[in-house]
């Protein structure tokens, strides 16, 4: 699925900057941004919450979320999905934090 990087031009033209402006003040490669557009390779969410904070918007201003998103897949996903639906901006940043921790533990 490709990120919907439209949304970050647009706020890029409200600051009157640009995606090689953000790219260089983050430390981000040439054009990284744009080729989220491709969908090969979805951004990790630290990418684009430091895009978020740079701009200062919140993430859901970037990845085009409403406030209650249709569930996507089912079971388990689609649960998950709604359980994040309801959370804050902040409490979702929480959540993401916890799992990356998770992850680092499993590490050897």
């Amino acid at each position: 699925m490709p990120f919907p990087v439209n949304n970050i031009r647009e706020v890029c033209k409200e600051r009157k900057t640009s995606l090689a402006e953000v790219e260089r003040a983050l430390g981000i490669g040439n054009g990284v941004i744009a080729r989220w557009e491709s969908g090969k390779k979805y951004p990790p969410i630290d990418k684009i919450k430091a895009v978020a904070d740079h701009l200062k918007v919140p993430v859901s201003r970037l990845t085009g979320e409403t406030e209650n998103p249709p569930p996507v897949g089912d079971g388990l996903d689609a649960e998950f999905l709604q359980l994040m639906a309801k959370l804050t901006d902040q409490e979702r940043d929480l959540v993401g934090a916890f799992a990356q921790g998770l992850l680092q533990k499993r590490k050897p």
